[in-house]
């Protein structure tokens, strides 16, 4: 697959043990079993404006210079466990790879829909606190 290529690709968790040993290390795709071939999406941004919703981002790949989105099995929620990591690494049921060079004009096709909305995103590197920012955030 061109690394300037966006794909879905469907993917299925790795043993727990895995990544309760590695949490310390950087996410990456190999966090996942990868399960069949890659799917690539030839309008990136079509695709985002219709399913965008269903995906959160997991990580960056630098080696692919790619944006790597999760979407979780449905109906289950990203805030069921300690951690959203953890529900994405647990629940993953398909990845989505943007290309960076894609970033800027996925971004600017929901502007409009999104413009009302103001996200704050907050990264802790450690678990001290993780628990009780999730359960206030979602309180509010």
């Amino acid at each position: 697959m061109s690394a300037n290529m966006a794909y879905l690709r469907k993917v299925k968790p790795k043993p727990i043990e895995r990544w309760e040993v590695e949490m310390e290390l950087l996410s990456s795709m190999n966090d996942f079993e990868m399960v069949g071939e890659e799917e690539p999406v030839n309008n990136v941004v079509a695709l985002f404006r219709e399913r965008g919703h269903e995906f959160s981002v997991f990580t960056v790949d630098w080696v692919r210079e790619a944006v790597v989105l999760v979407r979780v099995k449905e109906g289950a929620g990203l805030y069921s466990k300690l951690s959203l990591f953890q529900a994405q690494l647990e629940l993953a049921e398909e990845i989505l790879s943007i290309p960076i060079s894609e970033l800027q004009r996925v971004a600017d096709s929901v502007t409009e829909e999104i413009e009302h909305m103001q996200e704050i995103f907050l990264y802790m590197t450690g678990r001290c606190g993780m628990t009780l920012l999730l359960n206030a955030v979602n309180v509010t």
